[in-house]
């Protein structure tokens, strides 16, 4: 009997030492898959991450070259502007010169015009003038 119950005691013992050290195994097994599923979590993360980054890379270029295009159409609608202006200003000056021309020829046809008629009043007093001394030499 002694040596039966020593023996169910062992049995019982190494049953015990048996269940203690599947549980640390289970337990280990455990903490390793965890771990595992951790890691994989935080590659999963980091690689959204780094997809996000780029998504906010693309989409920040994206606007810059947007920006840079406005900008440039902006300066060529300015530059065009500008260019209109002054040949919008030339035409005006041109347009002026040719105003200042035309009433300088005016006054200059009307003076030659006052001149002949006068030339023309001086020839016919002078021809009246020759008349009457031809008039009083032969009268």
């Amino acid at each position: 009997d002694k040596y039966y119950a020593e023996q169910k005691k062992q049995e019982c013992h190494k049953e015990k030492v048996r269940a203690v050290a599947m549980a640390q195994v289970a337990r280990e097994r455990v903490r390793v898959t965890v771990n595992e599923h951790l890691n994989e979590k935080k590659y999963a993360t980091q690689k959204l991450i780094e997809e996000n980054k780029e998504i906010i890379q693309n989409g920040l270029r994206q606007v810059w070259q947007n920006r840079f295009n406005y900008l440039e159409k902006a300066r060529e609608r300015r530059a065009l502007f500008l260019k209109e202006k002054s040949q919008k200003a030339a035409e005006r000056l041109l347009v002026q010169n040719l105003n200042n021309e035309r009433a300088l020829l005016t006054r200059g046809l009307l003076k030659i015009d006052r001149l002949k008629k006068n030339e023309a009043d001086l020839k016919e007093k002078s021809l009246i003038v020759k008349q009457k001394l031809k008039a009083e030499k032969y009268g």
